[in-house]
């Protein structure tokens, strides 16, 4: 006959940390935006999208046609 023992020290806390992460995910949402913002920054220098192609140029639009627009 044998014996197993079994120490799960680290366990409880991870599994409660765990839970802390999916019950409060406005953390990990925030970073998420954090980055998205960041790696978005760059573009407007360069123009292009996420994908190397340059934008498209902005129409202009003068006042007249802005608050035609707007209706």
């Amino acid at each position: 006959m044998f014996t197993i023992e079994i120490k799960d020290t680290g366990v409880p806390s991870a599994l409660r940390a765990l839970l802390n992460r999916v019950e409060t995910p406005q953390p990990a949402l925030h970073a998420v935006g954090v980055e998205i913002m960041e790696r978005a920054k760059p573009r407007f220098a360069t123009a292009t999208g996420p994908d190397g192609v340059r934008w498209h140029a902005n129409a202009r639009v003068d006042g007249t046609q802005y608050v035609l627009l707007r209706k």
